[in-house]
């Protein structure tokens, strides 16, 4: 079997100035270079409104959000405690449990060796959405993010965030693993139904959805069940009712009313996500099937019904099959993490270990290849490696419409270098928005924000059909929590996107360290920040604001 690394290292992590010295001393240019020079004036570029940390002395990151019609950017996030102080005295919601500083746990290798970083000291697992003393929080932000309104906190211990949605109303809508003391919060409270079947995979086995009211002063109504979950999340369809996956699929009212209950289609594990529009569910994941002459590993995308019932089965094409003379598509490839556009398009991720990959072909049809604009990237001369797509797909017909393989490349040699996409979102302008994480040689924007080495953890934008990149950064020092579990890769960012004052804007939010620690030693990158120093704890909250409007 071979081994699935998120992405690999290679030597080629040199400063740009030496790079660009090779190519002035007559070498012929890399990739790293063509398209370094390609997107260095994006033709769609977004602009940077906001970069910047939101975080006290304590551990927090932030998680979810949205955008109330005045103006106001609701943000939502997690504290570890035992203090939350952003400067703003808080609205306590529910009685605290007592809570301690949570204590850092040592990194260790399949051996059970402890992780040494390149200074010689224990690598740190990073915290995340499950930990014990997760609590949730809101900070109720100014439109240009330079003044706090108001900041709300759970009780402690009560309950973390995994999702958050703003409705149409400004009302808040907040999900993620819950504990007893979730009851104390206030305002209607109510226990639903165990679900009839246990899910296979535990990250939590409490869950809660509540709504708080648009000043995020009062609890509203909660709902909240047991049973084993991944992270729980929730959406607002188009009839503007609440999609809550907790251990099943859940519908409800903005009321608190649960309208239907099915278990998650296919059964615990797996990524799936509901159409906005008409309500069917897509679940993506993998599976080994052997072409008979070398293991490998096969995509797997079922689209199934509202009642859960299957509808279509995509690229789950024989190990056999795929291995024929005629094909060798034989890229271990997976389906990494699903979602919807709000026109009921559906775009996922995926990860091939080369570029003979079955991603590139239509998902009904593996003679065909995919219809990808694309960014021009392409895997040529790559070894084994770690390769990332986004792929758009048309839910009448199930034909790709959009969509580009995703990797670095190496400086001074012209081959592929390994990237990932870990979190992948649309926005409300039809862009694509993702994040994830990049070896040396990422390609950024010339509006990039991270003003060090292209590696490490990364933002991106494409336009509606993924065929020109309107925003790529290295962003050093964030994404530094576990945020959810809704991608293979454990999501560590989130991202939002509405309308803030009439203009489409996307949020991307996640945990930030005080400084980065591969590839350079920089600090969260900062633009028209109120916070200029970092708070304290292992990672504060960190929001990056782009205005999408051309």
């Amino acid at each position: 079997m071979k081994p699935n690394l998120p992405f690999r290292f290679h030597a080629a992590a040199v400063p740009l100035a030496l790079s660009l010295a090779f190519s002035s001393a007559g070498l012929a240019d890399t990739r790293f270079d063509e398209f370094t020079k390609k997107y260095a004036s994006p033709a769609e570029p977004v602009k940077v409104l906001h970069a910047g940390l939101l975080g006290g002395a304590g551990t927090e990151w932030l998680a979810g959000g949205g955008f109330q019609a005045d103006g106001t950017i609701v943000l939502a996030g997690v504290a570890l405690g035992p203090v939350l102080d952003l400067g703003v005295k808080e609205t306590v919601l529910g009685k605290d449990a007592a809570i301690t500083a949570p204590e850092p746990v040592a990194k260790k290798d399949k051996k059970g060796n402890p992780e040494i970083d390149k200074e010689g000291k224990p690598k740190i697992e990073p915290f995340g959405w499950n930990h014990e003393n997760a609590t949730g929080f809101i900070a109720r932000m100014s439109a240009d993010m330079k003044t706090i309104k108001s900041v709300t906190r759970f009780a402690w211990k009560s309950g973390g965030v995994t999702g958050a949605a703003v409705d149409a109303a400004g009302n808040i809508y907040l999900c993620g693993p819950a504990t007893d003391s979730i009851a104390t919060l206030g305002g209607d409270v109510q226990a639903l139904p165990a679900p009839a079947e246990d899910s296979k995979r535990s990250g939590c086995t409490h869950s809660y959805i509540a709504r708080l009211t648009p000043d995020a002063a009062k609890v509203v109504w909660v709902r909240h069940v047991k049973g084993a979950s991944d992270a729980p999340a929730l959406s607002l369809d188009a009839a503007g009712r609440l999609n809550f996956r907790g251990p099943d699929f859940r519908v409800l009212d903005v009321s608190g009313k649960q309208l239907s209950a099915m278990p998650i289609p296919g059964g615990g594990g797996g990524f799936a996500a509901v159409n906005p529009v008409d309500g069917t569910i897509a679940r993506c994941g993998e599976h080994h099937w052997s072409t008979g002459r070398e293991p490998y590993r096969c995509p797997t995308l079922n689209i199934y019904k509202p009642d859960g019932s299957l509808l279509y089965q995509l690229y789950d094409w024989g190990g056999p099959f795929v291995g024929l003379n005629n094909l060798r598509l034989v890229s271990d490839t997976a389906i990494r993490g699903v979602t919807y556009d709000a026109q009921g398009n559906l775009l996922f991720h995926a990860w091939s270990d080369g570029g003979n990959s079955v991603a590139l072909r239509e998902p009904n049809d593996i003679r065909a290849n995919a219809k990808m604009g694309g960014l021009g990237f392409s895997a040529w001369g790559a070894g084994v490696l770690s390769l990332a797509y986004v792929v758009k797909v048309d839910t009448k017909n199930y034909r790709v419409i959009g969509g580009t393989p995703w990797m670095a490349y190496q400086k001074l040699v012209n081959k592929p270098n390994s990237a990932r996409v870990s979190t992948l979102a649309s926005a409300a302008d039809g862009s694509v928005c993702f994040a994830g994480g990049s070896t040396n040689g990422l390609i950024q924007t010339g509006n990039a924000i991270g003003g060090g080495e292209p590696g490490g953890e990364f933002v991106a934008v494409l336009n509606g059909d993924c065929s020109a990149l309107r925003f790529s950064s290295a962003m050093p020092a964030c994404g530094q929590t576990i945020v959810d579990d809704s991608s293979e890769d454990r999501a560590r960012w989130g991202i939002v996107s509405g309308k803030l004052n009439g203009k489409s804007v996307a949020l991307f939010l996640c945990g930030a360290a005080e400084k980065n620690s591969s590839y350079d030693t920089n600090p969260p990158p900062a633009v028209n920040t109120r916070q200029p120093k970092f708070g304290g704890g292992a990672t504060d909250g960190y929001a990056l604001l782009l205005d999408l409007s051309k």
